[in-house]
């Protein structure tokens, strides 16, 4: 989930510039500081090893080029997982999906996670930005435990469908409901399209309940 923010950019650092810690930059233009991704202007990244500086202010913060300059103040967010963009900070096609990877890998917090993504990936090349986007619509209400279980169960069975995982994951919320672990929160918009080229070609309950049997 992308949350948007304008603010104006007036800050100094109250800081010596070497007691500040340095992050580094991703190759789409964010820094990450607590599960979450902070955006930063386009161009940021000017290569491997693309560092800026990081001060916290109460709920906010201030990031700084190494030549002490800043570049970008944010609304610290107090949920995980989510990208922080300030208006104006664009993004391409490939952020997108790397964006969206990002958060989707944030939730599952599980090496099997990785894993799993490049799998499907490799299964489902031309849909797989829509298949993140099913899989993250499902993660934001479960709670790790099944999050953890349903990874389990779709590699070892080889379902690499974001819809047929989304079958499964919905199982295993009924089995370990969520607590306050992750906040539901997100878009109300009818996500119907992203389901076009992912469907099963058949859908059974049964055989997903059949599985944890």
């Amino acid at each position: 989930m992308e949350q948007k923010y304008l603010q104006s950019i007036t800050a100094v650092p109250t800081l010596p510039k070497t007691m500040l810690p340095e992050y580094f930059v991703r190759k789409d233009n964010c820094i990450t500081y607590r599960g979450n991704y902070y955006s930063l202007p386009s161009g940021s990244y000017k290569g491997q090893g693309t560092k800026v500086l990081l001060e916290i202010k109460g709920s906010s913060m201030c990031i700084y080029s190494e030549a002490n300059q800043i570049v970008a103040r944010h609304i610290i967010s107090q949920q995980k997982g989510y990208i922080v963009r300030l208006e104006g900070h664009k993004r391409t096609g490939s952020d997108r999906v790397e964006q969206t990877t990002a958060e989707v890998t944030a939730l599952f917090n599980n090496n099997n996670g990785v894993i799993y993504l490049t799998l499907l990936k490799e299964n489902r090349p031309r849909y797989y930005h829509d298949s993140l986007k099913v899989i993250l619509k499902n993660l934001r209400s479960a709670s790790q435990e099944s999050i953890d279980q349903t990874l389990g169960i779709c590699l070892e069975n080889k379902i690499f469908n974001a819809y047929e995982f989304s079958q499964v994951l919905n199982l295993q919320k009924k089995l370990h409901p969520a607590g306050t672990e992750y906040l539901t929160v997100g878009s109300s918009a009818d996500t119907t399209h992203l389901q076009q080229g992912l469907d099963p070609e058949t859908s059974n309950i049964n055989y997903y309940e059949s599985i944890l049997n």
